[in-house]
């Protein structure tokens, strides 16, 4: 227990008896004074000047008043100096519609294709100016129930055959959707068959 005043702690022990007391623990699930009265401790009552006749109580009630109005001017110093410290990596940041932003962590909501799989909203602290020419972008490739990017075969790049088993089968490099060239593979004709039977027609 601390006081701008060390030497008047000791009369500010029962209060502080009393503050303890009549605080929610989380442990009993009530507080102290409901436990062992069995009744919500008393509501406090602010000071009203000569609001008794005994000198003694009004001269306490006095001195506890100006001690919560302390406590209280303390709170308010050490609210706004968090709050000017949390200020100082905070910036006002407004877009209009129609400007590109950097997504980097308010909230904006992006107007994404209707097929993309990417939540829209972003706070506004991920959004940075776009500064430079915009390249055009493309759509975003289709995604499945699980995720991955959809891609089908869409050319025959190259054939050959292999010898599998003493028997000879046919390998495509297939181009797929969603792809590049680069990105091409050797598939068995006839797995592909099976997995895309119109394939053949496109072949």
């Amino acid at each position: 227990m601390t006081s701008e005043k060390p030497n008047e702690l000791a009369q500010w022990l029962a209060l502080a008896k009393f503050w303890y007391n009549t605080n929610f623990h989380t442990a009993i699930q009530t507080t102290s004074y409901e436990a062992v009265y069995g009744q919500n401790p008393p509501v406090y009552a602010p000071y009203m000047l000569e609001e008794t006749v005994v000198k003694q109580v009004d001269r306490t009630l006095q001195a506890r008043e100006q001690a919560l109005n302390l406590i209280k001017f303390h709170l308010i110093r050490a609210q706004g100096r968090m709050r000017n410290l949390a200020n100082k990596h905070r910036t006002n940041r407004d877009f209009d519609v129609g400007i590109w932003v950097y997504i980097g962590v308010v909230v904006y909501k992006l107007d994404l294709p209707a097929h993309s799989q990417v939540h829209p909203i972003f706070h506004v602290s991920q959004l940075k100016l776009c500064k430079g020419r915009s390249n055009k972008m493309g759509m975003l490739p289709h995604c499945g129930p699980t995720g991955l990017i959809s891609a089908e075969p869409i050319a025959i790049l190259d054939r050959k055959m292999v010898k599998v088993n003493n028997k000879m089968a046919v390998y495509f490099l297939v181009k797929w959707s969603n792809h590049t060239d680069e990105d091409a593979t050797w598939e068995l004709y006839s797995d592909l068959l099976q997995r895309f039977p119109n394939f053949k027609e496109h072949s």
